[in-house]
């Protein structure tokens, strides 16, 4: 299962237990940060997208949560 470290930002992967992590239940939009564009060099705040995982992240790490999935980055 991939995760997104919400301090990093970065992807990370987990085979067997998990931690604990927020979901994002969302409507697509016309510009989704997909797993290919958000694993492809560059700025994370600068892609197309990418406001929505800013806000997740910074939601979930003031729940007390390290990590977060949304689907259109994490599969």
């Amino acid at each position: 299962m991939r995760l997104i470290n919400c301090k990093t930002l970065e992807l990370e992967e987990f085979i067997g237990p998990t931690p604990y992590y927020a979901i994002l239940s969302h409507t697509w939009e016309k510009h989704e940060l997909s797993y290919k564009d958000y694993v492809s060099p560059g700025p994370l705040h600068l892609k197309n997208g990418s406001s929505k995982i800013l806000k997740t992240c910074e939601v979930a790490l003031g729940d007390g949560l390290l990590y977060a999935w949304i689907d259109t980055c994490c599969i």
